[in-house]
């Protein structure tokens, strides 16, 4: 009876087993299945996140390209609207109040100045009858801003008739590259003016330091791709010069000195220039007074040396004189005294031969 009851408690916890390991098998199922459906879902939220990403990142790119084609077409607009203006203030020059009677040559420039004057244009008001001359000029000098600029201008007639105008751009504050004068109009009283000359008297820079040339008359440099090109090359220019004055100046000899000199007063006004041709002059002079008094050295030694050779020469001749005196006594007295023996000879024959 207990041996029974035994085996149907075994049966018992044998089925009971069975029972725990098929709902822990159950529930490991639903485990792994619950596991596959948060991966499933998982995937799906990252697929959807690229995808909205994607999205994202293609309408930014669409934006993008929208706003970088909206600006051009603003710029390509903007420019129309310039070039209309540009036209329409043209027409209104051409039909309007002003009239375009002439233009200047283009860049006109002298050397060393550090202002290109690149545009000039006459227009007739025609309400008010008087002519206009308007000046577009730019600071070319990298090292400096200009504060003022002084300026002489002829109009001639082309029948003797010379109108001086003298003009000034003050307090401008032009920086480099920087174009000033499209807003300033000089009033031309000849009408019949359509010859330009225009001088510059002088440009101060904001330093206080001035720009000055002699006889400082525009001509034209011609056309220009590249205004800073330009400037460049010029600026090149004068430091090249610059090195070669001073070179040339600090050598020992007055021709060298004196080049160099004439070298530095081209850019007076570039660096300390004027400086270094202030004290080559005082070493030029020092060079001139020891060559000078070298040169008169020389002179008294070649002139001792010329003395010399005369009283050798004196000497010499003196010399000369005596032995040909000498030779002339000698002579005198020889060939006489041999005659005469030849002749007592000749006597004493005779006298035996009559004996």
């Amino acid at each position: 009876m207990e041996e029974k009851n035994n085996k149907e408690k075994i049966a018992e916890e044998s089925v009971q087993s069975d029972e725990n390991t098929v709902a822990e098998e159950a529930n490991n199922k639903e485990l792994e299945i619950k596991k596959e459906e948060t991966t499933v879902e998982q995937e799906s939220a990252e697929a959807e996140k690229i995808v909205e990403t994607a999205e994202q990142k293609e309408a930014a790119e669409s934006t993008k390209e929208l706003a970088t084609q909206e600006d051009s077409e603003q710029k390509q607009t903007a420019k129309k609207k310039d070039s209309k203006s540009e036209e329409s203030e043209q027409e209104e020059k051409e039909n309007g109040r002003y009239k375009v009677i002439a233009k200047l040559e283009p860049n006109l420039w002298t050397y060393g100045s550090p202002v290109l004057f690149e545009k000039g244009t006459l227009e007739r008001d025609q309400v008010s009858n008087i002519n206009r001359l308007s000046l577009i000029f730019t600071n070319i000098y990298e090292e400096k801003e200009i504060r003022d600029l002084y300026i002489t201008i002829y109009a001639d007639d082309g029948e003797g008739n010379v109108e001086q105008i003298n003009h000034s751009y003050l307090a401008m504050g032009q920086e480099y590259l920087a174009s000033k004068g499209k807003a300033a109009k000089i009033t031309i009283k000849n009408e019949n003016a359509v010859k330009f000359i225009i001088k510059i008297d002088k440009v101060v820079f904001v330093d206080g330091s001035v720009w000055t040339k002699k006889d400082a008359v525009l001509e034209s440099a011609g056309e220009m791709e590249d205004v800073e090109v330009f400037a460049q090359a010029k600026t090149k220019d004068y430091e090249d010069n610059y090195i070669s004055g001073m070179e040339e100046v600090q050598k020992d000899d007055s021709a060298s000195i004196g080049n160099g000199i004439e070298i530095l007063k081209r850019i007076a006004w570039y660096k300390n220039s004027k400086e270094l041709i202030k004290t080559a002059h005082k070493k030029y002079d020092i060079a001139v007074k020891n060559e000078e008094r070298k040169q008169a050295s020389e002179n008294r030694r070649a002139n001792r040396q010329k003395d010399v050779k005369k009283k050798y020469m004196t000497a010499l001749i003196a010399v000369g004189v005596i032995i040909a005196i000498v030779a002339i006594v000698i002579v005198a007295f020889f060939i006489p005294n041999k005659k005469y023996k030849n002749a007592e000879n000749c006597l004493r024959t005779r006298s035996t031969h009559r004996q």
